[in-house]
């Protein structure tokens, strides 16, 4: 590659432009604020020199060359397979399944092409209800209802993906069974009427509470003037005053400047490549130089995008990311507190500082979160700089690195043109008291139960179950593309719980509510495929966030399929689920259902017909009914379905179905070796207990197993 031009730097009045508001009220309050401090202010001059033109051109062409062995076609690209994570919940049959009927649904698409192109006219002005600022230059040349990708369509909530209710995943008609879904408890429907929206000492609130504004504006920060914290107990801002950094100003010798100087310097340059991102991020990573890997972030842009979609990033969508960047110190003025474990807190954001927030993910600008050893400050909170989603794996850049950043780059799209006017609220429950399951007397509530449809699609209103990693998010930054990473990659504004959220313990759980949907997407895992916009048009609540709860509850990995019947197991994923499932004094009535489905199962090792019955019993002790999406698998519909009108009609309770699974603990996992799996599974079981069938015979016979026990799970 020939050796680049020196970047042009953009004026500050083009970087204020794209937050330019159409409310006059805004722009009169913002341009009276008071100025933050020096460290922070964007007037503030940069001390001496990062590094010279010519060393900074020459190092960036060295890493040019150093990439150009990493040329891939996008067919190859396209194709590329990769192992599965440790968090996949799916296994290799049911995945085939959904391959196929993923080409069925695009077969479905084009003989419904005029349905989707009336919705495609009535994108734009759904959008433009919900958004605030005009954001100067971008809003001129963005629409951002039109696709960014050339092989995408337009879509709305109405237009469902393949995993969809009413696309058939099963190869057989599956319509539901059990209590009506559209008859269940949803919010707002159901809600009680929430408090005023105020700070306290369980509640950090970041927005002004005192100014009423209109729905179509974007709340008010607070307080007005940035307040620098630095301590263990808050996250560590990039544009903090002792977020110091080495920079060398002569060869040999460095100085510590404020991080925050070279970030502003390198993101108010002109940004023409992929090459040119990664030369500002390292620009303030220097030691990972020769660490961090960009060829899956090259290999978008180079071999990916067409000249027109690149162009647009470049020319639009970068330079509005950039400025969102910059804009930390006026938009998140206080302090956010982090989420640690063994304590319940909660924290209500704008969508506009969650952008900001996330825009520094992007380009890697927060402080001491790169480190991944143990003794490191944040070495029990997940990644949060993009770098991981940047790299590309021993065999080149994957689909999942592909598709994901087709989420990203659509999500920053979409927030630059017309920024977001809710909020978003994220709180970390701890559950001080677990019920003494063994003599519950509380039944089963109301049941519905279908192999198809999805949570994200059909659970509109309900509590949501997201199938989390212990460190929230998962691999959503790095390969994973499961059912937690597919949510977060649709719903961007859950990546940001990762900056605050500690790993979390066995009984405590995150709640997100409020949290946009923003894409579509067809496929799982490997045949994850971004698939269009999403008009996400839930009802708002009192506190301005979309009424989406999203419950993240981690389960056990399961090594052996014994083990997950002892009762330490059992116990645990019961706390787990109830300290989700449970709202304290809140009646029945005023509760929502749950919309969940196979968790933990997959290659967690979980037993489907175990974690069904599981969610079940902590859903009873919860007092909500429940929807369950099995996820094409028709056969566990049935027998789920069966299961629970069993245990209905037989007046079982909770502490009655504990007793079954501890006696098929005791009588038939107890006596299995290493990875068998017996002929008798539970449900089998609980029916022979309970009508008095057992025998000698059928216990002798329940202990032939399997070697390979996943493989033989329907």
């Amino acid at each position: 590659m020939s050796e680049l031009p020196p970047r042009k730097r953009l004026k500050q009045s083009d970087i204020s432009s794209f937050f330019s508001s159409t409310s006059s009220k805004n722009t009169d309050t913002s341009s009276d604020k008071t100025k933050p401090s020096t460290a922070t202010s964007s007037n503030t001059a940069i001390s001496g020199t990062v590094t010279s033109s010519n060393t900074a051109i020459s190092r960036t062409v060295k890493r040019v060359e150093n990439h150009s062995h990493l040329e891939v076609r996008t067919e190859n690209v396209k194709h590329q397979t990769l192992e599965n994570t440790m968090d996949d919940d799916m296994d290799p049959k049911m995945r085939e399944k959904l391959a196929a009927a993923a080409e069925n649904r695009a077969l479905t698409r084009k003989s419904s092409s005029a349905v989707e192109s009336t919705s495609k006219d009535q994108a734009p002005s759904l959008l433009k209800q919900d958004s605030a600022d005009s954001y100067g230059e971008c809003s001129q040349t963005l629409d951002n209802s039109a696709p960014l990708f050339s092989d995408s369509e337009e879509l709305t909530e109405s237009q469902d993906s393949f995993t969809s209710a009413n696309v058939n995943l099963d190869a057989g008609e599956d319509t539901g069974k059990g209590f009506p879904l559209q008859e269940m408890n949803s919010i707002p429907d159901c809600s009680l009427p929430l408090p005023a929206l105020k700070s306290n000492p369980n509640h950090t609130v970041l927005i002004n509470t005192n100014y009423d504004s209109p729905s179509k504006n974007v709340p008010f920060p607070y307080p007005r003037v940035y307040t620098d914290v630095w301590d263990a107990n808050h996250v560590r801002m990039p544009c903090s005053k002792e977020n110091l950094y080495p920079v060398e100003l002569v060869p040999g010798q460095k100085e510590l400047q404020q991080r925050w100087d070279v970030i502003r310097k390198a993101l108010t340059a002109e940004h023409t490549s992929s090459y040119d991102i990664e030369e500002s991020i390292l620009s303030y990573n220097t030691r990972y130089e020769n660490k961090w890997n960009f060829a899956g972030l090259h290999s978008f842009f180079n071999e990916v995008l067409t000249d027109i979609e690149s162009k647009e990033i470049f020319e639009n969508v970068l330079p509005g990311m950039m400025a969102l960047t910059l804009k930390l110190p006026e938009l998140c003025t206080q302090g956010i507190p982090l989420l640690r474990a063994g304590s319940s807190h909660s924290i209500t954001f704008s969508q506009q500082q969650i952008a900001c927030l996330l825009a520094n993910a992007f380009f890697c600008t927060f402080p001491r979160r790169n480190s991944k050893q143990k003794q490191s400050e944040y070495s029990n909170f997940p990644d949060i700089n993009f770098t991981g989603l940047f790299q590309a794996g021993r065999n080149g850049p994957s689909t999942r690195t592909i598709e994901k950043l087709k989420c990203i780059f659509h999500y920053f799209k979409r927030v630059v043109s017309n920024m977001p006017t809710g909020n978003v609220t994220f709180t970390r429950r701890i559950l001080k008291n677990s019920p003494q399951w063994n003599s519950s007397t509380a039944k089963l509530h109301r049941l519905y139960v279908s192999a198809s449809g999805t949570i994200e699609d059909d659970g509109h209103g309900l509590l949501q179950a997201d199938f989390a990693n212990r460190f929230i998010g998962g691999g959503v930054l790095r390969q994973g593309l499961v059912q937690e990473e597919i949510r977060f990659m649709i719903c961007p504004e859950m990546i940001v719980s990762r900056l605050f959220t500690e790993a979390l313990l066995a009984n405590e759980v995150l709640l997100m509510t409020g949290c946009e949907r923003f894409s579509n997407y067809k496929g799982y895992s490997d045949s994850f495929i971004w698939d269009g916009n999403y008009v996400d048009s839930t009802p708002r609540d009192s506190w301005k966030r979309r009424c989406t709860d999203v419950l993240a509850i981690d389960a056990l990995v399961v090594r052996q399929f014994s083990q997950q019947f002892r009762p330490s197991y059992v116990n645990r994923e019961l706390t787990k689920a109830f300290s989700g499932f449970v709202n304290s004094g809140v009646a029945a009535k005023h509760l929502s259902a749950i919309a969940t489905g196979n968790w933990g199962c997959g290659a967690f090792g979980g037993d489907k017909r175990l974690k069904g019955l599981i969610q079940l019993m902590a859903a009873a002790e919860a007092k909500r009914d429940v929807a369950y999406f099995t996820f094409a698998d028709s056969q566990f519909s049935t027998q789920l379905y069966e299961m629970h009108k069993f245990a209905v009609e037989h007046d079982l309770t909770v502490g009655d179905l504990w007793a079954q699974i501890q006696q098929y603990n005791q009588n038939v996992c107890s006596k299995l070796k290493g990875r068998e799996k017996p002929v008798k599974n539970l449900y089998e079981y609980i029916y022979d207990g309970v009508l008095g069938l057992d025998s000698e015979e059928s216990e002798e016979n329940s202990n032939q197993g399997s070697e390979d026990w996943r493989e033989n799970t329907p």
